[in-house]
């Protein structure tokens, strides 16, 4: 799909920006052969999908750890922390 729609060719143009969309391409090729295995394709799309879009960071959160935890906004919906602290 990506050397189809030529989305490498696209964001290769000498740029971080473009370096860190390649990366994120490639990324998306390696999870796609990780499913790749399933026989039902519908079934590989949803495997697939899911796991690109319902992984974060946030899942690897242990609220017992020691440490201290810079998350966005965003990220933290139905979480709870004691504290929080605002960057402006």
């Amino acid at each position: 799909m990506i050397e189809v729609t030529g989305l490498d060719g696209y964001y290769a143009d000498g740029t971080p920006q473009g370096d860190a969309r390649i990366e994120n391409l490639q990324e998306l090729r390696g999870l796609a052969q990780e499913f790749d295995t399933h026989e039902d394709l519908p079934r590989r799309w949803s495997c697939s999908l899911t796991e690109v879009t319902l992984r974060s960071d946030v899942d690897a959160y242990a609220e017992d750890d020691d440490g201290v935890t810079l998350i966005t906004l965003h990220m933290v919906k139905g979480l709870e922390f004691p504290v929080v602290f605002r960057s402006a």
